[in-house]
């Protein structure tokens, strides 16, 4: 979640495995191309809305993300959020996602590391962290109706 009170943002990180420098250039060219953009700074961040892109979450949990791909990014993939980032992605009908390489937020209990913040903000201060402002649906709700 980024944001205070009543300004509350749903963010979704995706960090991807590429083992190498070539691998990552090429996992986050692809997405440049696929529509997100460059996060330069976290603190000032404007994200357009790619064409193409959509989250989606399941009545059973499970996160869909659709890109301008035949398959999706990410298919069914259960993950427990808290009510607040539903609240707040339902608000906004959209999701700050964001997508990096071969960071490690998480340890190996899936807890955050206590800089993960500090982790984003250096990748964005370097070019390696791209996003995009995505359309969220939540099926099975009154809202995706």
């Amino acid at each position: 979640m980024w944001g205070g009170e009543g300004n509350k943002l749903a963010v979704l990180l995706m960090e991807f495995a590429a083992n190498g420098t070539r691998i990552r250039d090429v996992m986050l060219t692809s997405l440049l191309r696929m529509g997100l953009s460059v996060v330069g700074d976290l603190d000032r961040i404007a994200l357009p809305r790619p064409y193409g892109w959509a989250v989606e979450l399941d009545p059973e949990g499970g996160l869909t993300v659709r890109w301008p791909h035949r398959s999706p990014l990410i298919h069914r993939l259960k993950v427990q959020f808290p009510d607040v980032w539903r609240i707040a992605a339902t608000r906004n009908d959209a999701v700050v996602l964001v997508a990096c390489c071969d960071v490690n937020i998480l340890d190996g209990n899936n807890d955050r590391v206590a800089s993960g913040r500090g982790i984003l903000s250096d990748l964005a201060a370097n070019g390696d962290l791209v996003g995009a402002a995505i359309g969220f649906r939540e099926q099975g709700s009154l809202s995706a109706a």
